[in-house]
Protein backbone atom coordinates (compact mmCIF):
# COMPACT_ATOMS: atom_id res chain seq x y z
CA UNK A 1 0.00 0.00 0.00
CA UNK A 2 1.60 3.25 -0.44
CA UNK A 3 1.17 6.25 1.49
CA UNK A 4 0.24 9.85 0.26
CA UNK A 5 3.10 12.22 0.77
CA UNK A 6 1.91 14.25 3.68
CA UNK A 7 1.88 10.90 5.83
CA UNK A 8 4.07 11.03 9.30
CA UNK A 9 5.13 7.80 8.11
CA UNK A 10 6.32 8.41 4.95
CA UNK A 11 10.01 6.78 4.31
CA UNK A 12 12.61 10.12 3.79
CA UNK A 13 13.61 10.17 -0.21
CA UNK A 14 16.90 8.73 0.11
CA UNK A 15 15.34 5.42 1.62
CA UNK A 16 13.08 5.67 -1.33
CA UNK A 17 15.91 6.26 -3.65
CA UNK A 18 18.21 3.09 -2.03
CA UNK A 19 15.12 0.39 -2.22
CA UNK A 20 14.56 1.75 -6.03
CA UNK A 21 18.36 1.26 -7.29
CA UNK A 22 18.44 -2.06 -5.05
CA UNK A 23 15.11 -3.66 -6.48
CA UNK A 24 16.68 -2.66 -10.09
CA UNK A 25 20.54 -4.43 -9.02
CA UNK A 26 18.34 -7.46 -7.90
CA UNK A 27 16.42 -7.96 -10.97
CA UNK A 28 19.56 -7.75 -13.36
CA UNK A 29 21.42 -10.39 -10.93
CA UNK A 30 18.60 -12.64 -10.69
CA UNK A 31 20.65 -15.33 -12.88
CA UNK A 32 23.67 -14.87 -9.58
CA UNK A 33 20.83 -15.48 -6.98
CA UNK A 34 19.65 -18.02 -8.42
CA UNK A 35 22.87 -19.89 -7.95
CA UNK A 36 21.71 -20.10 -3.81
CA UNK A 37 19.35 -22.33 -2.49
CA UNK A 38 15.94 -21.39 -1.77
CA UNK A 39 14.84 -19.25 0.59
CA UNK A 40 12.44 -20.17 3.86
CA UNK A 41 9.30 -19.21 2.47
CA UNK A 42 9.73 -21.45 -1.04
CA UNK A 43 10.09 -24.25 1.46
CA UNK A 44 7.08 -27.20 1.60
CA UNK A 45 8.02 -28.58 5.32
CA UNK A 46 9.23 -27.16 8.70
CA UNK A 47 12.24 -29.28 8.15
CA UNK A 48 13.26 -27.09 5.17
CA UNK A 49 12.64 -24.33 6.67
CA UNK A 50 14.71 -24.74 10.03
CA UNK A 51 17.40 -26.04 7.69
CA UNK A 52 17.62 -23.03 5.89
CA UNK A 53 17.02 -20.60 9.01
CA UNK A 54 20.42 -22.65 10.49
CA UNK A 55 22.22 -21.81 7.19
CA UNK A 56 21.25 -18.47 7.11
CA UNK A 57 22.08 -18.21 10.77
CA UNK A 58 25.48 -19.62 10.29
CA UNK A 59 26.40 -17.86 6.85
CA UNK A 60 25.22 -14.83 8.92
CA UNK A 61 27.52 -15.14 11.94
CA UNK A 62 30.43 -16.19 9.41
CA UNK A 63 30.26 -12.58 7.72
CA UNK A 64 29.80 -10.51 10.38
CA UNK A 65 31.87 -7.71 10.04
CA UNK A 66 30.66 -7.37 6.11
CA UNK A 67 27.52 -7.30 7.30
CA UNK A 68 28.32 -4.75 10.11
CA UNK A 69 30.26 -2.19 7.64
CA UNK A 70 27.45 -2.54 5.11
CA UNK A 71 24.66 -1.39 7.70
CA UNK A 72 26.63 1.40 8.32
CA UNK A 73 26.81 2.25 5.16
CA UNK A 74 23.40 2.13 4.79
CA UNK A 75 22.52 3.83 8.01
CA UNK A 76 25.08 6.53 7.14
CA UNK A 77 23.41 7.00 4.04
CA UNK A 78 19.97 7.51 5.31
CA UNK A 79 20.97 10.31 7.55
CA UNK A 80 22.66 13.51 6.39
CA UNK A 81 24.01 14.37 10.20
CA UNK A 82 26.04 11.13 10.14
CA UNK A 83 27.14 11.16 6.51
CA UNK A 84 28.73 14.66 7.54
CA UNK A 85 30.30 13.60 10.68
CA UNK A 86 31.99 10.35 8.67
CA UNK A 87 32.93 11.76 5.05
CA UNK A 88 36.36 11.77 4.40
CA UNK A 89 36.92 15.45 4.81
CA UNK A 90 40.49 17.00 4.33
CA UNK A 91 39.64 19.82 6.77
CA UNK A 92 38.04 17.97 9.33
CA UNK A 93 41.11 14.99 8.86
CA UNK A 94 44.06 17.95 9.21
CA UNK A 95 42.11 19.34 12.04
CA UNK A 96 42.52 15.71 14.04
CA UNK A 97 39.88 13.94 12.78
CA UNK A 98 41.42 11.06 12.44
CA UNK A 99 38.60 8.28 11.96
CA UNK A 100 37.19 9.77 8.73
CA UNK A 101 40.20 8.12 7.14
CA UNK A 102 38.37 4.81 7.98
CA UNK A 103 34.63 6.26 7.95
CA UNK A 104 34.50 7.84 4.67
CA UNK A 105 34.58 5.02 2.80
CA UNK A 106 30.83 3.94 3.84
CA UNK A 107 29.31 7.29 3.14
CA UNK A 108 28.09 7.61 -0.36
CA UNK A 109 27.06 10.30 -3.03
CA UNK A 110 23.93 8.87 -4.24
CA UNK A 111 21.63 5.72 -4.05
CA UNK A 112 22.94 4.63 -6.85
CA UNK A 113 26.53 5.10 -5.94
CA UNK A 114 25.98 3.36 -2.41
CA UNK A 115 23.44 0.07 -4.43
CA UNK A 116 26.26 -0.71 -6.75
CA UNK A 117 29.45 -0.05 -4.45
CA UNK A 118 27.60 -2.19 -1.54
CA UNK A 119 26.82 -5.01 -4.03
CA UNK A 120 30.14 -5.32 -4.58
CA UNK A 121 31.09 -5.19 -1.17
CA UNK A 122 28.61 -7.94 -0.15
CA UNK A 123 29.58 -10.36 -2.55
CA UNK A 124 33.48 -10.37 -2.35
CA UNK A 125 33.40 -9.47 1.41
CA UNK A 126 31.68 -12.70 2.10
CA UNK A 127 33.61 -14.91 -0.18
CA UNK A 128 37.18 -13.22 2.13
CA UNK A 129 35.62 -13.34 5.32
CA UNK A 130 34.66 -16.88 5.16
CA UNK A 131 38.01 -17.91 3.91
CA UNK A 132 40.12 -16.10 6.47
CA UNK A 133 38.83 -13.58 8.94
CA UNK A 134 41.96 -11.90 10.02
CA UNK A 135 43.57 -11.42 6.55
CA UNK A 136 40.35 -9.86 5.69
CA UNK A 137 40.39 -7.69 8.06
CA UNK A 138 43.90 -6.73 7.43
CA UNK A 139 42.81 -6.04 3.91
CA UNK A 140 40.03 -4.00 5.34
CA UNK A 141 42.26 -1.74 7.63
CA UNK A 142 45.35 -1.65 5.00
CA UNK A 143 43.17 -0.93 1.93
CA UNK A 144 41.06 1.83 3.73
CA UNK A 145 44.04 3.91 5.33
CA UNK A 146 45.99 3.56 1.94
CA UNK A 147 43.31 4.29 -0.45
CA UNK A 148 42.53 7.43 2.04
CA UNK A 149 46.15 8.81 1.97
CA UNK A 150 46.70 8.39 -2.03
CA UNK A 151 43.46 10.74 -2.32
CA UNK A 152 44.94 13.54 -0.37
CA UNK A 153 47.89 13.47 -0.98
CA UNK A 154 47.59 12.98 -5.03
CA UNK A 155 44.97 14.86 -5.28
CA UNK A 156 44.63 17.89 -3.71
CA UNK A 157 41.81 19.52 -5.31
CA UNK A 158 39.38 17.13 -4.12
CA UNK A 159 38.03 18.34 -0.68
CA UNK A 160 36.04 15.07 0.70
CA UNK A 161 35.92 11.48 -0.11
CA UNK A 162 33.46 8.97 0.02
CA UNK A 163 32.35 5.55 -1.76
CA UNK A 164 33.83 1.77 -0.94
CA UNK A 165 34.54 1.74 -4.64
CA UNK A 166 38.25 1.53 -3.93
CA UNK A 167 38.18 -1.14 -1.01
CA UNK A 168 35.94 -3.22 -3.63
CA UNK A 169 38.70 -2.82 -6.16
CA UNK A 170 41.29 -4.27 -3.23
CA UNK A 171 38.59 -7.14 -2.51
CA UNK A 172 38.08 -8.25 -6.08
CA UNK A 173 41.95 -8.18 -6.24
CA UNK A 174 42.52 -10.72 -3.30
CA UNK A 175 39.73 -12.47 -4.98
CA UNK A 176 42.09 -12.88 -7.96
CA UNK A 177 44.58 -13.85 -5.70
CA UNK A 178 43.46 -16.17 -4.06
CA UNK A 179 42.07 -17.91 -7.01
CA UNK A 180 45.62 -18.42 -7.99
CA UNK A 181 47.13 -19.55 -5.43
CA UNK A 182 44.33 -22.37 -5.48
CA UNK A 183 45.24 -23.29 -8.77
CA UNK A 184 49.02 -22.94 -8.00
CA UNK A 185 48.07 -25.76 -5.31
CA UNK A 186 46.24 -27.91 -7.29
CA UNK A 187 48.53 -27.30 -10.12
CA UNK A 188 50.68 -29.49 -7.85
CA UNK A 189 48.43 -32.05 -6.98
CA UNK A 190 47.53 -32.65 -10.37
CA UNK A 191 49.56 -31.19 -12.82
CA UNK A 192 47.71 -30.00 -16.09
CA UNK A 193 48.25 -27.47 -18.65
CA UNK A 194 45.50 -24.74 -17.70
CA UNK A 195 43.67 -24.91 -14.38
CA UNK A 196 40.20 -23.13 -14.57
CA UNK A 197 41.07 -21.06 -11.72
CA UNK A 198 43.78 -19.77 -13.24
CA UNK A 199 42.07 -18.80 -16.33
CA UNK A 200 39.55 -16.99 -14.68
CA UNK A 201 41.50 -15.09 -12.53
CA UNK A 202 43.30 -13.58 -15.67
CA UNK A 203 40.06 -12.70 -17.44
CA UNK A 204 39.04 -11.18 -14.04
CA UNK A 205 42.79 -9.50 -13.91
CA UNK A 206 42.15 -7.85 -17.38
CA UNK A 207 38.24 -6.66 -16.84
CA UNK A 208 39.93 -4.92 -13.94
CA UNK A 209 42.76 -3.25 -15.84
CA UNK A 210 39.87 -2.61 -18.62
CA UNK A 211 37.93 -0.56 -16.58
CA UNK A 212 40.78 1.69 -14.81
CA UNK A 213 41.81 2.47 -18.20
CA UNK A 214 38.32 3.88 -18.93
CA UNK A 215 37.91 5.47 -15.57
CA UNK A 216 41.13 7.24 -16.71
CA UNK A 217 40.33 8.19 -20.20
CA UNK A 218 36.29 9.07 -20.00
CA UNK A 219 36.61 10.55 -16.39
CA UNK A 220 33.98 8.45 -15.72
CA UNK A 221 32.76 5.15 -14.21
CA UNK A 222 31.49 2.05 -16.14
CA UNK A 223 28.13 1.53 -13.68
CA UNK A 224 27.44 4.45 -12.03
CA UNK A 225 26.05 7.71 -13.53
CA UNK A 226 28.58 10.05 -11.75
CA UNK A 227 27.16 13.08 -13.51
CA UNK A 228 24.34 12.84 -12.34
CA UNK A 229 24.81 12.02 -8.96
CA UNK A 230 27.24 15.38 -8.96
CA UNK A 231 30.79 13.52 -8.39
CA UNK A 232 33.81 13.47 -9.67
CA UNK A 233 34.85 9.83 -9.89
CA UNK A 234 38.39 8.93 -8.79
CA UNK A 235 40.10 6.27 -10.23
CA UNK A 236 43.03 6.62 -8.26
CA UNK A 237 41.11 4.78 -5.57
CA UNK A 238 40.85 2.29 -7.27
CA UNK A 239 44.18 1.59 -7.82
CA UNK A 240 45.61 2.38 -4.23
CA UNK A 241 42.92 -0.57 -3.24
CA UNK A 242 44.51 -2.61 -5.70
CA UNK A 243 48.19 -2.16 -5.00
CA UNK A 244 47.31 -2.57 -0.76
CA UNK A 245 45.87 -6.38 -1.81
CA UNK A 246 48.59 -7.13 -4.28
CA UNK A 247 50.87 -5.86 -1.18
CA UNK A 248 49.44 -8.06 1.22
CA UNK A 249 48.69 -11.02 -0.75
CA UNK A 250 52.79 -10.53 -1.46
CA UNK A 251 52.98 -10.38 2.66
CA UNK A 252 51.32 -13.57 3.80
CA UNK A 253 53.25 -16.02 1.34
CA UNK A 254 56.44 -14.28 2.53
CA UNK A 255 55.56 -14.29 6.36
CA UNK A 256 54.84 -18.14 6.20
CA UNK A 257 57.79 -19.32 4.30
CA UNK A 258 59.88 -17.75 6.58
CA UNK A 259 57.98 -18.82 10.00
CA UNK A 260 58.64 -22.26 8.03
CA UNK A 261 62.47 -21.62 7.38
CA UNK A 262 62.45 -20.83 11.28
CA UNK A 263 60.74 -23.93 12.04
CA UNK A 264 63.05 -26.45 10.14
CA UNK A 265 66.20 -24.67 11.53
CA UNK A 266 64.74 -25.01 15.04
CA UNK A 267 64.01 -28.46 14.50
CA UNK A 268 67.23 -29.31 12.81
CA UNK A 269 69.50 -27.35 14.65
CA UNK A 270 71.34 -28.98 18.19
CA UNK A 271 69.96 -28.68 21.54
CA UNK A 272 71.24 -25.69 23.17
CA UNK A 273 71.92 -27.01 26.42
CA UNK A 274 73.80 -29.99 25.05
CA UNK A 275 75.96 -27.47 22.15
CA UNK A 276 78.90 -27.17 23.99
CA UNK A 277 79.26 -30.59 25.94
CA UNK A 278 81.57 -32.62 24.50
CA UNK A 279 80.21 -36.04 22.41
CA UNK A 280 79.08 -39.15 24.15
CA UNK A 281 81.68 -42.11 24.21
CA UNK A 282 80.86 -45.70 24.89
CA UNK A 283 82.45 -46.26 28.23
CA UNK A 284 85.45 -48.50 28.39
CA UNK A 285 85.21 -51.81 29.83
CA UNK A 286 87.45 -51.88 33.39
CA UNK A 287 91.23 -52.99 33.08
CA UNK A 288 92.17 -56.05 34.86
CA UNK A 289 94.87 -56.37 37.51
CA UNK A 290 97.62 -57.28 37.02
CA UNK A 291 97.66 -60.28 38.95
CA UNK A 292 101.18 -61.92 40.81
CA UNK A 293 102.82 -64.49 39.39
CA UNK A 294 103.33 -67.75 41.12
Amino acid sequence: MDLPNNSPYSLPPAMIELSECLREISMRSASFAGAFSAPCWSATSWRSCRFSAERGLDLAKSSAVTLIVALAAVAAFASDGATALLEGSRVAISDGQWWRVFTGHVTHWSGDHLAWDLFMFVVLGVTLEHRNRKRYLALLVASAATISASVFLLQSNIASYRGLSGVDSALFVAVCANLLVDARRDERRVPRRADPSTVVATFLIAGFIGKTIFEYATGDTLFVASNAAGFTPLPLAHVAGAAAAVCLAAYYPLRGSLAARRQRRRHHAPNQSNRHRRRHRPERPPRRANRPLP
